[in-house]
């Protein structure tokens, strides 16, 4: 299989102006933090639609605009929404072997504003949580799209409301298998990915290592790369349980089955994660340009027939 390894210097401008602009949007003081419930969430779930077709992502079963419905507490004035497309399987499955699904997912709903202002700002603008996990998961199908890089698997694409809020919006796709948990082969989840100050550049860590054998796939795709997998310590398993994979995980479990689902970041953020100073000025845009490119040669690398990902 082969990859290219670097891109030009004109991807490589058009990929800056586009995370430099989306994080820009999504991140903005006009967004309001991004509450669930709010005008401005129902905003960027419009634009993620928008989005998704400009990338020639597809909608699945039934939902429409690639929109996926739900309320919460049987409270119907406010729909809240996931937003899933994906890319098909270069080849066709059939009865005997379905095709399996690599669900990439991130999270955009953030927690809106502070009744106690610092500095005048009252603003949670929530760039590196979570606006920089869904630059990142935009930007690889814009990748796959414009490189028409192809994968053995259907790359599902879930951007989740509601993840402040207990990951309900997770909670619920898993529950409606929107597609079947057993033919989802790997969960990779984008979280908090532009920072580099607490691991350096060229590093992330993957979350519930011990859940799976995904970090040794990740590790045997990283060598005689620049990329690394940092040594956060035991706050892995602790965050393991804290972002969206694992609403894979408990539906799995209670399906009698097993979804290696792991959340890959830049930042454990215990300095900025939910303060108002998680702002764009922060993000490590350099960084996050390369990490880019070097997911989305991952994701097509997962996808491989011959890469089998399993639970421990």
């Amino acid at each position: 299989m082969l990859f290219t390894h670097g891109i030009s210097a004109q991807q490589r401008a058009d990929t800056a102006d586009s995370i430099k602009s989306w994080l820009t949007f999504l991140a903005s003081d006009e967004m309001k933090g991004r509450a669930n419930g709010s005008e401005e969430i129902e905003m960027v779930a419009q634009w993620l639609s928008i989005k998704y077709r400009q990338y020639g992502l597809q909608t699945i079963g039934n939902l429409k605009d690639f929109v996926q419905p739900y309320i919460i507490n049987d409270d119907s004035s406010f729909i809240h929404k996931n937003i899933v497309g994906y890319i098909p399987a270069k080849d066709e499955g059939d009865s005997n072997s379905p095709i399996p699904y690599v669900v990439l997912s991130a999270h955009f709903d953030h927690i809106g504003m502070s009744r106690f202002p610092v500095d005048g700002d009252s603003i949670y603008n929530g760039a590196d949580d979570n606006a920089t996990g869904i630059v990142a998961m935009l930007a690889i199908a814009k990748n796959l799209y414009e490189q028409n890089l192809l994968p053995d698997c259907h790359i599902v694409f879930v951007a989740f409301s509601n993840e402040e809020r207990g990951m309900r919006g997770s909670r619920y796709f898993c529950s409606s298998e929107v597609i079947p948990v057993q033919r989802i082969k790997v969960n990779m989840n984008f979280e908090m990915l532009g920072r580099t100050e607490e691991f350096g550049r060229s590093r992330y860590y993957i979350t519930g290592p011990r859940h799976s054998n995904f970090q040794d796939i990740v590790e045997d795709f990283n060598r005689n790369r620049e990329w690394e997998i940092a040594d956060a310590g035991g706050i892995v398993d602790m965050l393991f349980r804290m972002s969206d994979n694992y609403s894979f995980v408990i539906h799995a479990n209670q399906s009698n089955t097993c979804v290696p689902a792991h959340t890959i970041a830049t930042s454990v953020g215990m300095e900025h994660i939910h303060r108002v100073s998680d702002e764009v000025g922060y993000i490590d845009i350099e960084n996050m340009i390369d990490l880019i490119e070097h997911l989305t040669q991952l994701v097509i690398f997962v996808s491989g027939k011959n890469i089998e990902i399993k639970c421990m």
